[in-house]
């Protein structure tokens, strides 16, 4: 029983306290989440306080705690956002190189994960070493499923281009090692996710693999 109630406070301490119902309340949200992020990427997870992320985001610490009881529920929420915008922005940025020759359309698509992530490393690889201390892996990972459906989805639209035999699976392997290549450079070669060579290497692999091509230059 007790060991229960000690994983329920845990589980209320990085759990958000409400949510904004309000237009004004979720842009207040917003704001602090983005004041997280700064603060998680200048003085990493032990320099976060919730003292300093009001004063980042210009909001007093009673505003802040009516929606976070503590900094972990600030970086659990913040991974949460991320990992949405991730998706929806891989989804946008996609969307011109649909109906272009499919290697084209398959390097764009490693091109923009490899500079979504190059835009802030130092935020990407804090809140990967956050995802299991806060027990989020179920949630980044839902996200990534949805980004693997969407990989099959088009795939399966280009089935006839392809030369794999097993579509969803060649999705799936492909979503998987890119994401893990990236998350690699991130940890252990920072400097690769803004060299051009690292990114034209990971879509030849990708392109290499599923159309037995290599990419356009």
């Amino acid at each position: 029983m007790a060991t229960r109630r000690a994983r329920g406070e845990v589980e209320a301490r990085r759990s958000p306290r409400k949510r904004p119902q309000q237009r004004r309340s979720a842009e207040t949200v917003d704001v602090i989440l983005t004041a997280t992020a700064k603060v998680l990427m200048t003085h990493g997870a032990e320099g976060i306080t919730t003292n300093r992320v009001a004063e980042v985001a210009g909001v007093s610490v009673g505003s802040l705690y009516q929606y976070f009881p503590s900094k972990h529920a600030l970086i659990a929420a913040l991974i949460q956002r991320e990992a949405q915008q991730d998706l929806v922005q891989l989804s946008e940025k996609l969307a011109p190189f649909m109906d272009k020759p499919l290697p084209q359309a398959l390097a764009a698509m490693v091109h923009v994960m490899v500079d979504h992530h190059a835009r802030a490393p130092a935020l990407y690889r804090q809140m990967m070493a956050q995802v299991p201390r806060l027990e989020q892996e179920a949630t980044v990972r839902a996200v990534v499923d949805q980004g693997t459906e969407l990989m099959a989805a088009f795939l399966e639209s280009r089935k006839d281009e392809l030369k794999v035999e097993d579509v969803r699976l060649a999705a799936f392997t492909t979503m998987e090692a890119v994401r893990a290549v990236i998350e690699v450079a991130l940890r252990h070669r920072e400097g690769l996710v803004h060299d051009p060579r690292f990114t034209r290497e990971l879509a030849r692999l990708t392109v290499r693999h599923l159309c037995g091509v290599d990419p356009p230059e």
